[in-house]
């Protein structure tokens, strides 16, 4: 049975987390897809219906948004592709944005009421330099007539789930915007927040920064806590979200779904998916290192040491300055001045006594709250004098195994494991359940391009001729930790550059694999693409087989290009 196809018709951009890692291959990503026309001049990018952004892809997918809306396709000059290019790649070098917002984060005199912060710093940070303090009502106010609709994705700490800011037609529903459990039901309320708030609670990573608080931090002159108090509408069984309706945490949107396409699956009203292509951007890696535990420190007297010995060795020293001082007071008053040093002494080994102390505390388990102790309080409660016997060095190595092995999990384990399994719904379910509800899913892999940030560098089958030039390109950006910064040193290598023309040549590379695809299903007839689709996806090929020249002869050629 023939699958009929519209390629390239109604795109939709996934843009993942991965700080300015994600926000440089974004770019990169989206401007190479701006350069292809058709043959009626019209750009691919201009067939973008929908974007769904997380975490770093955030800083670059809202901008892009916003310019969107503002008429960049509309003939408006100021807000051309070239004007927002540069301005995403002034906000992402070096520490522009890190500078400013510790600024801000030294002089918190405000009387907005948000926590003083540092992801209150950055949101400030992002509404002044990025937005100009816009609010989300560009996305759903019908006087910004361009269409493309948005969903900028953060993470909730009441439930767990998925947060959605995104637009919406004029069916508002309360979980439009946010998710099932919890939402926002008016839609002037939601209009009225502020995009460097909404961008910052994208972008929050664990770790990094704090918990942004729903409403708390989301107040501003013109929007008042009660008003945004007023508007959450808490839905679910008090089992799940508990008696608190104050403020809710939010972080990250890469926490639960790092690429940001459960919201590009569960989007539309009749519950089907009608993208002809969805670009999934992902600087994520499905690699790990294997846990290594960490070593037992060897030798130093300190190690060698358990708290009870620690205490017992600084009660025998007290006692002998405690003696010595009696004796000196006694046989001679001009030599009090000596008992000077041994006072401070004894000051000291007291604040390590009320140390050791301090860690018995936390081995008996008395720090553990009531609602998570469990049995591991009781645990310390019966074993307290086996912990307090073990030598600091194995204590060390205790705590810093069980830390490591916490980040690990935390960092490695679930969130890959949380990419494939989005990743296998996308690729192979027919129907799936995203937060509670049933979604008929079409999209196949006829319909979806993953551009991977270390596709190049991994890439064995080479449909087109990779040079080594472009390999080590790819292998660098792939390498780049998660920062909101680049490093001095990544500067002087020209780091952010790389990741840019990383995102084009990647992109550039994946549409021909994809054209090739397509080509393929109409030859084994399990595709059916009309004519006029097929002359285009030829056009396309063209365009992308000369552009792979230029970028195998000078990786960065389209620095120079780039038009509106």
């Amino acid at each position: 049975m023939k699958t009929k196809l519209e390629p390239f018709k109604s795109v939709a951009m996934a843009l993942s987390g991965g700080g300015f890692r994600s926000a440089a291959f974004s770019l990169g990503t989206i401007s190479y897809v701006h350069r292809l026309k058709f043959s009626n001049g019209k750009r691919l990018s201009e067939n973008i219906d929908f974007i769904s952004t997380t975490s770093g892809g955030s800083i670059t997918g809202m901008l892009y948004a916003v310019y969107l809306k503002k008429g960049m396709y509309m003939g408006e000059s100021e807000y051309s592709f070239t004007r927002f290019e540069k301005k995403i790649r002034e906000v992402i070098e070096g520490e522009y944005i890190l500078k400013r917002a510790f600024k801000e984060l030294g002089s918190p005199v405000s009387s907005d009421g948000k926590s003083v912060n540092l992801i209150n710093a950055f949101s400030k940070v992002y509404g002044r330099f990025l937005f100009h303090d816009e609010s989300f009502d560009i996305f759903i106010n019908p006087k910004y007539t361009y269409k493309v609709d948005v969903c900028f994705n953060s993470t909730e700490f009441e439930t767990g789930n998925t947060f959605r800011f995104q637009s919406f037609d004029q069916s508002f529903k309360s979980n439009s915007f946010g998710n099932r459990y919890i939402g926002i039901k008016d839609v002037r309320v939601a209009a009225d927040l502020k995009l460097g708030d909404i961008l910052a609670s994208s972008s929050c990573f664990p770790g990094g920064f704090e918990p942004m608080l729903f409403p708390k931090d989301f107040c501003h002159d013109t929007l008042p806590y009660y008003i945004l108090q007023e508007a959450i509408s808490f839905k679910g069984d008090e089992m799940l979200l508990g008696e608190r309706k104050a403020d809710f945490g939010l972080m990250d949107g890469g926490i639960t779904d790092n690429q940001g396409l459960n919201s590009i699956l569960r989007r539309d009203d009749s519950n089907k998916v009608d993208f002809d292509l969805v670009i999934i951007n992902d600087v994520a890696s499905p690699f790990m290192e294997g846990y290594t535990p960490p070593k037992e420190s060897k030798g130093g007297f300190f190690s060698s040491l358990s708290p009870s010995g620690l205490k017992s060795f600084l009660l025998s020293v007290l006692v002998v300055l405690i003696g010595s001082g009696i004796f000196i007071s006694m046989s001679d008053v001009n030599k009090l001045w000596l008992l000077l040093p041994a006072g401070i002494l004894s000051g000291v080994i007291s604040g390590i006594w009320a140390f050791t102390s301090f860690v018995k505390y936390i081995l008996t388990g008395n720090l553990v709250s009531e609602r998570n102790s469990g049995s591991w309080k009781k645990i310390f409660g019966n074993y307290k004098r086996e912990f307090y016997k073990l030598k600091f060095s194995t204590l060390s190595q205790m705590i810093r195994a069980r830390i490591s092995s916490i980040l690990v999990l935390n960092n490695d384990v679930f969130l890959k494991q949380v990419r494939r399994l989005i990743y296998d719904k996308a690729y192979s379910q027919k129907e799936i359940v995203l937060d509670g509800d049933k979604i008929e899913v079409e999209v196949t892999s006829n319909k979806l391009i993953t551009n991977l940030v270390y596709n190049i560098a991994h890439d064995t089958k080479e449909h087109l001729p990779i040079s080594e030039e472009l390999r080590a390109i790819s292998k660098e950006a792939f390498e780049m930790a998660t920062t909101l910064w680049f490093s001095e040193k990544e500067r002087q290598n020209n780091l952010k550059e790389k990741l840019i023309a990383c995102g084009q040549f990647t992109a550039c590379y994946n549409l021909y694999q994809y054209i090739q695809k397509l080509e393929k299903g109409m030859e084994n007839e399990s595709l059916e693409i009309s004519r006029e689709d097929q002359k285009e996806l030829s056009l396309f090929k063209l365009q992308i087989e000369s552009d792979w020249a230029e970028f195998t002869s000078n990786p960065y050629f389209m620095e120079m290009v780039i038009g509106d």
